[in-house]
């Protein structure tokens, strides 16, 4: 018998809230914000650690994914012109990419932003399917191409380009340590990094 969403959420967010104990007490914090091996508060760490434990297969610091890789998420672009026509290149081979950045041109524009700290509602896309409400958004996107899938309230857009996706987020805030282990946002975190074991992260 399939478990229900909520008890998945409730126990995602029982093992998140046990990893990031763990992370805040054997990690470094002396990082910068948004670092994947830091454990400030604004850091990362858990999202690496509970992606892994999932199953999944993580490494850090590749800038540019390559074909081993199968999902590449971006708290913060960086990229250039030339770096997000590669990356870009890469969704189009079939890569997942997951833009937490509501700044990033690789995202669409704004609808809001600001004190959007709660999206709720339910989602279209098969892979975010039973997550019910995400915590810590800084934005919404808005609805400017109808054959993007947008959920909770434009927080969550998803677009097919090519044979591959890009997913924005309204913001980082749902990926850090400080938020991870709320409402359903590390059932997104798994479902959007982890689908199955063995998937390949940067």
């Amino acid at each position: 018998m399939r478990a229900r969403p909520a008890t998945l959420a409730f126990w995602g967010g029982l093992v998140v809230a046990l990893v990031i104990v763990a992370v805040v007490i054997t990690g470094d914090r002396n990082r910068e914000p948004l670092d994947p091996r830091s454990v400030a508060p604004d850091g990362a760490r858990a999202l690496v650690e509970v992606a892994e434990r999932a199953g999944a297969d993580v490494a850090i610091g590749i800038e540019i994914p390559g074909a081993d890789i199968d999902v590449a998420i971006v708290l913060a672009d960086t990229y250039g012109v030339a770096g997000r026509a590669d990356v870009t290149a890469w969704v189009r081979r079939g890569g997942r990419l997951v833009v937490a950045d509501p700044q990033s041109p690789l995202t669409p524009p704004p609808a809001r932003t600001g004190a959007t700290s709660v999206g709720a509602g339910a989602c279209a896309d098969p892979a975010l399917a039973g997550i019910g409400r995400i915590v810590g958004l800084d934005g919404a996107y808005a609805d400017s191409d109808p054959a993007d899938v947008r959920c909770f309230g434009g927080g969550v857009v998803v677009e097919e380009l090519g044979d591959g996706v890009i997913v924005s987020i309204g913001g980082p805030g749902p990926l850090l340590n400080e938020s991870l282990a709320e409402a359903d946002n590390a059932v997104l975190a798994v479902a959007l990094l982890a689908p199955t074991r063995g998937t390949r992260v940067a």
